[in-house]
């Protein structure tokens, strides 16, 4: 007889209705497949408003329909799929991503299983990649991260040639975004009371053709999709139609590299790039979201990674 293997996704649960929408998707279906296709695994929704600093759990049990309760230690392996956005409307960022640490840290204490680690999630949320890792097949968007409450005017000289964009080092939801050209000291002081640290890009107007996103299973290339904007409008988070993408050789090796180049080894990550005069310029590498828009072969991706969270535990 097979024992099963308990895992843990931390994701933004509606209780009421149990489902997990995400950016219109609602992975709570992808989850459940995942489940009918490994029948050796057991999944448990959870969320970190669930977990108390006992290390009870209040989750939603997907075998069995069902919310129930347990001990953050019953899991064999947590995966974290999102973040939940905050429901008090008082919360700022800084304030938000205090509390996720302290949950995270919560689960380095008790030395639970995680994909990816606390301090890779940690490295990736703070961004360090994009200014530490240096290589000539790797070319990162060009990125300088600063404190919060830096002197207004000075940024506002020194990026006065060009179009840059300042936001939150983690942000939420496309919001606290502004040209430096543009923002007004008003705005400024609100994003600095949302974050301890910002960051400050140039804006690439390639992103308006599509944002391309490829998922890895550690060095292996599991899928890729692209996000075509619907309603341009520079700076304003738009709608996509999310479309299947093959991507190129290179483009694979290019993720393999980054792989190579953590320091750290990454579980599951996601590298979101643009084309620009026909070179690969990263924007982003992810260490949560690990499914994202899945819209290929469902039974080929529940396989994949159902054995890849059997390579993991075992």
């Amino acid at each position: 007889m097979k024992v099963k293997m308990e895992i843990g996704i931390v994701a933004p649960i509606n209780w009421t209705n149990p489902g997990i929408p995400i950016d219109g998707v609602d992975y709570m279906k992808q989850i459940k497949n995942i489940a009918s296709f490994n029948d050796d695994l057991n999944f448990f929704i959870l969320n970190f408003e669930s977990i108390k600093e006992d290390g009870d759990v209040i989750f939603y049990d997907i075998n069995k329909n069902e919310i129930g309760n347990g001990k953050i230690e019953d899991f064999c392996l947590i995966h974290f799929l999102d973040f939940e956005p905050s429901n008090n409307i008082s919360e700022s960022l800084v304030q938000k991503w205090h509390r996720i640490n302290s949950k995270l840290k919560q689960f380095e204490e008790k030395k639970i299983l995680t994909i990816n680690s606390v301090k890779l999630i940690n490295y990736c949320f703070e961004k360090k990649y994009l200014t530490e890792i240096k290589d000539d097949e790797v070319n990162f968007i060009q990125t300088r991260i600063l404190k919060s409450g830096t002197n207004f005017e000075k940024i506002k000289q020194e990026y006065r040639n060009g179009s840059f964009i300042i936001k939150p080092l983690n942000g939420e939801s496309g919001n606290y975004v502004f040209e430096i050209e543009s923002i007004s000291i008003e705005n400024y002081l609100k994003m600095c009371d949302q974050s301890e640290n910002l960051i400050i890009q140039p804006f690439r107007k390639e992103v308006q053709n599509g944002e391309y996103s490829m998922l890895f299973f550690r060095e292996k290339y599991c899928h890729a999709i692209v996000r075509t904007p619907v309603n341009i409008k520079k700076l304003l988070p738009p709608k996509f139609n999310i479309t299947k993408y093959i991507p190129s050789t290179k483009e694979i090796e290019v993720g393999n590299k980054i792989f190579s180049l953590f320091p750290e080894k990454l579980d599951i990550f996601r590298v979101d790039f643009i084309k620009a005069k026909k070179e690969i310029l990263i924007m982003e590498v992810e260490s949560v979201d690990p499914f994202h828009y899945v819209i290929e072969n469902f039974r080929e991706y529940s396989e994949k990674i159902g054995a890849f969270y059997k390579m993991i535990l075992n």
